[in-house]
């Protein structure tokens, strides 16, 4: 049902579950890495693994049907880096290398960010635009890619 994580875990939308959401995600990098990542701008969702690899993270714990939009800035495009996005919970975290991602100008843009459509239909989860699909299923909890 809409709004509701699988497991039954707190509603979307309830205070603090966007930061509870960054913290999983967190705490997931911790784990396959053995250390915490850290943040080299404050204001900025980018971090670096232990051992130095770095990632965008990007959560959305809102979502339309079983669809959630996240937008990522055009200069996280970068080879070597990962994007690591968390779609209402634990259950849909996926960590994608940004060499295999689809190219910046498949996604439409906003501003200086392109619009992210994670889709899960049908048994699985991919990118909605471009075309063909990008499949995420693989990337699922692939945080072994940041260690």
């Amino acid at each position: 049902t809409r709004g509701i994580p699988p497991e039954g875990g707190p509603r979307c939308g309830e205070g603090g579950v966007q930061m509870r959401l960054d913290e999983l995600v967190l705490d997931a990098v911790a784990a396959a890495t053995g250390a915490r990542p850290y943040q080299p701008n404050g204001r900025r969702k980018t971090y670096v693994a232990r051992g130095g690899k770095r990632f965008h993270l990007r959560t959305r714990t809102e979502e339309e049907d079983g669809e959630w939009f996240l937008g990522i800035n055009e200069r996280s495009w970068k080879a070597g880096e990962y994007f690591v996005l968390a779609c209402g919970g634990p259950d849909a975290m996926f960590v994608v290398p940004v060499d295999v991602f689809p190219a910046k100008d498949g996604f439409p843009r906003n501003g200086t960010d392109r619009k992210i459509h994670v889709v899960c239909g049908r048994g699985q989860w991919y990118l909605r635009d471009p075309y063909p699909r990008f499949v995420l299923d693989q990337y699922r909890d692939a945080f072994y890619l940041l260690a």
